[in-house]
């Protein structure tokens, strides 16, 4: 899920945004990961929108060979603005 959130004092019109990662278990959503999409106060408050998304999500299999270990990621491309296009594609990857 990717979240923008309103700048503070003197960054009103500008936004910071986290791609939050959760997994289903027992019965409820529990947050794994959160990380934040490029910088602080980075995107414009009033056109945050994602131009892509791609989440990956990588399964416990049996052993796999060879070994590895698994992580899950995610790429996004956000919208600078309606007259600027879209940014370049940010990636985040963590272990579950």
């Amino acid at each position: 899920m990717l979240t923008a959130t309103r700048g503070g004092s003197g960054h009103r019109l500008q936004a910071t945004v986290t791609a939050n990662g959760y997994r289903h278990a027992d019965g409820h959503w529990a947050l794994i990961a959160a990380k934040r999409v490029g910088p602080v106060n980075g995107w414009e408050w009033f056109s945050v929108d994602a131009c892509s998304l791609t989440v990956t999500q990588f399964k416990d299999n049996a052993q796999p060979s060879p070994p590895f270990i698994p992580f899950d990621s995610m790429k996004v491309s956000l919208l600078l603005g309606p007259a600027l296009g879209c940014s370049t594609t940010y990636s985040q990857r963590w272990t579950p």
